[in-house]
């Protein structure tokens, strides 16, 4: 990946400002904590072409090869209450849902972290902080997205959930330019930070909230080894997502992961 050409494409006011490019990483959320411990500016953004220890949520592996996909963490330096932390997930959904609007590909927001296309996993969110009491030091951004990663490297690397796993070149059939999707993900990201800052959390929520698709719908969800099942009624602005059981009484869930009904 050229990192030069991604500022090439980039305009934005904040998010991006400085970008930051290693060959291999770990993980760019763990490195990008390193950096923001030692005063990395808000705003910065750390790629990596590939990662050895990628992880997702809930600290399962983010499958991370070299040269086909995107693994890029943000450094935000928001003043927020860290209750309020998940607003982050959902301008990094929103960012992700606009990059494929803009490739014209339709996608899915999967509660709480993930996006979809056609129901199969396309990207993953990873969101973490580091804050004093109620004082919110930074928050790092993670970002999975697999861009030109094929059916054959799916099925060989990941067999158990191959059927549930795509990418993007996958979806339109062709290879895509990596740059190009990269400047496009960090300009979105820097749209809706600006729009958090200068709006408020429930602009960001309502906007979720109305790209989501599965509000009002039947859903399952896994909560440790229990299944619950209901009509999701709404997800607040701590991120926590409300159903409605079959007596009519609101559950809520602060973790779990909803199920293919």
């Amino acid at each position: 990946m050229k990192i030069n050409n991604i500022k090439e494409k980039l305009r934005t006011k904040l998010v991006g400002t400085e970008l930051i490019y290693y060959e291999s990483v770990e993980s760019t959320n763990r490195l990008l904590n390193e950096l923001a411990e030692k005063g990395k500016e808000d705003g910065a953004v750390l790629i990596s072409d590939r990662q050895t220890g990628g992880k997702g949520r809930l600290g399962r592996q983010w499958f991370s090869p070299g040269g086909v996909n995107l693994y890029l963490s943000a450094l935000l330096r928001p003043e927020v209450n860290p209750q309020n932390s998940a607003v982050f997930t959902f301008i990094a959904s929103l960012a992700l849902l606009k990059t494929l609007d803009a490739l014209n590909i339709s996608s899915q927001i999967k509660w709480p972290n993930d996006l979809l296309i056609n129901n199969k996993k396309v990207a993953g969110v990873l969101t973490e902080m580091k804050n004093e009491g109620n004082k919110l030091e930074f928050i790092i951004l993670g970002i999975g997205l697999n861009i030109n990663l094929t059916s054959d490297a799916i099925k060989e690397n990941l067999p158990k959930i191959s059927d549930s796993v795509t990418s993007l070149s996958i979806e339109k059939n062709m290879v895509l330019d990596r740059e190009d999707v990269a400047a496009k993900l960090i300009g979105f990201l820097d749209e809706y930070y600006l729009q958090f800052m200068s709006e408020g959390i429930n602009s960001i929520v309502a906007e979720w909230s109305n790209r989501w698709g599965m509000l009002n719908e039947e859903i399952s969800v896994k909560v440790d080894n229990k299944i619950i099942r209901g009509i999701a009624r709404k997800v607040d602005n701590y991120g926590f997502l409300y159903i409605e059981n079959d007596k009519g009484n609101l559950e809520k869930i602060i973790a779990g992961d909803i199920e293919s009904n």
